[in-house]
């Protein structure tokens, strides 16, 4: 049986050629302000309807996809499928290029890892196989946008 710093370092693999992938993108990047955390714990949310929008004290000045990454992996880490319609309405609001949707992807699976080896690293092993579960879904989107 793998261990799960064998699967992070087949996950930190992957996530090097996503990150390949997208340099072009990157290098065209303007730099744009944005809200750089509306991730599940600062959004406002009744019946399904987004209410409001809290905790707007910083920005970012870069790629706003960014932000959708992160939000897509703090559902995958701490909510699960119940918050799973946010990020799939983040992403059709926003309506990115394939390029685009690629690094919302990178960005997730990003931070992904990170979860990841703070679970391996806190023993919590069936959360470690939990997260890379998430992580290795969010690298195949993005692996499947370079297939095209």
């Amino acid at each position: 049986m793998r261990s799960a710093f064998d699967s992070l370092s087949d996950i930190s693999s992957r996530l090097r050629a996503i990150r390949r992938s997208v340099e072009p993108y990157f290098a065209s990047l303007r730099p744009i302000c944005f809200l750089d955390d509306m991730t599940v714990n600062n959004v406002l949310v009744d019946h399904s309807d987004l209410q409001g929008i809290i905790d707007v004290d910083f920005v970012c000045y870069g790629d706003p996809s960014m932000t959708i990454g992160t939000t897509l992996a703090h559902i995958a880490a701490d909510v699960g499928a119940a918050g799973r319609f946010y990020g799939e309405e983040l992403i059709r609001c926003a309506a990115p290029s394939r390029d685009a949707h690629r690094a919302i992807y990178f960005y997730s699976s990003l931070w992904m890892t990170g979860f990841l080896a703070t679970a391996e690293a806190a023993g919590q092993a069936q959360r470690a196989a939990e997260l890379l579960q998430a992580a290795d879904a969010m690298l195949r989107i993005a692996e499947a946008d370079l297939r095209g």
